[in-house]
């Protein structure tokens, strides 16, 4: 897909999410360290969520595999290590540019 035709009002959301620029479901987020993670209390029947509650039905997923709250707390929590582990070794680099802690000592 082009910049043009995605710049283009007339294309369609069913042809965004066919060329995989858009999701074809979402839940509600909330930025965290520059990534959004999933904010969500209730499942799709309004039931406060737990591992098996279903978020996305599976007819709504190009996998047709239902999305529940469990799949989404490991999500989330991959990502959240991933940006911590991110934020530490750029600490990292910039102690070792600032020489706060010299690259001799390794």
């Amino acid at each position: 897909m082009t910049e043009d035709t995605l710049a283009d009002s007339s294309t369609t959301a069913r042809a965004l999410i066919a060329a995989q620029v858009c999701p074809p479901w979402w839940v509600p987020s909330q930025p965290l360290f520059g990534r959004c993670l999933p904010f969500f209390y209730q499942d799709t029947d309004g039931n406060n969520m737990t591992a098996d509650s279903v978020v996305v039905e599976d007819d709504e997923t190009p996998t047709g595999e239902s999305v529940t709250g469990g799949m989404l707390k490991a999500a989330v929590k991959k990502v959240f290590i991933l940006s911590i582990n991110a934020i530490i070794i750029f600490f990292f680099l910039v102690c070792i540019k600032s020489n706060i802690i010299p690259l001799s000592s390794f």
